[in-house]
């Protein structure tokens, strides 16, 4: 089991945390002195936040290790799935919360647990890793493990049943083996290479840059892979780019920057 110690957060403006958080505090759950509900293993909390979760400030949250939010997830697609990411705006717009151009610290490992642990449920539900987007912005070790895609799956009780348990499973298991640390470059919203390279090969991503996500700026680009590569614990040792979804000019300058760092590279 994890020696950190985790706690979970929820808020009742989201049907599918609500729903998610009431289903978690089946596990032998008690409130304690603080307010937090803290299971009996005393290593896991939970903990309700007021208003959305993208918007809370880190000042607001009990002093523990590591965050994972529990929320609902929205897609225009309509396409049933769960998802884990990390936070942070890679642009100089912040419309969902955190700050322009800053990234929170992101959890690789525990991000892995987590969908390695979707990965065993049987559903049709996709499950996938989301390209780092939105707020809050945190120095914690934290993540979003979310449900949803349309309303049906987004608001279901059986299924907020079922991703409670991949969280608690999550945060109850040892941190899962991994081979590679790695930051994602290029891609869509919905990361699937790096999915994929995660399920099959064991690589624990942290923070992943869309291909929307880089600038016209190369300096601006240079600043943020700076903190994808930094604020992740572990810390990433290797970047992987999405290679066929990038502008020629823009591999060369990411190339250009990961050679200067002496940080490795893969193309998929």
């Amino acid at each position: 089991m994890h020696t950190d110690k985790i706690c979970m957060l929820y808020t009742d403006s989201d049907q599918a945390s609500k729903n998610i958080a009431a289903c978690v505090l089946k596990n032998d759950f008690t409130e304690n002195d603080n307010g937090l509900f803290e299971h009996s293993s005393g290593s896991i909390f939970l903990h309700k936040i007021d208003g959305p979760l993208l918007n809370v400030s880190e000042e607001a949250l009990p002093k523990y290790d590591i965050f994972y939010f529990l929320s609902g997830h929205s897609s225009s697609a309509g396409v049933a799935s769960m998802t884990v990411h990390a936070e942070g705006n890679w642009t100089n717009e912040a419309l969902l919360g955190g700050k322009p151009m800053e990234l929170s610290v992101a959890t690789p490992t525990n991000m892995l647990n987590a969908l390695l642990n979707m990965e065993k449920d049987k559903t049709d539900l996709e499950k996938t890793y989301e390209a780092t987007h939105h707020g809050p912005l945190l120095t914690k070790p934290s993540c979003f493990i979310e449900i949803g895609g349309n309303l049906e799956v987004r608001n279901s009780i059986a299924y907020a049943e079922l991703l409670s348990r991949i969280i608690m499973n999550t945060a109850l298991q040892e941190e899962c083996e991994f081979s590679k640390i790695a930051i994602g470059i290029g891609g869509t919203h919905y990361a699937m290479k790096f999915t994929k390279l995660a399920k099959e090969k064991g690589y624990a991503f942290s923070h992943m840059m869309p291909k929307h996500g880089l600038s016209a700026n190369a300096e601006d680009n240079a600043i943020m892979l700076k903190q994808a590569l930094e604020r992740s614990v572990p810390k990433a040792e290797m970047a992987v780019i999405d290679w066929k979804s990038i502008k020629s000019q823009d591999r060369q300058d990411v190339v250009r920057m990961l050679n200067d760092w002496g940080v490795e590279y893969e193309r998929v």
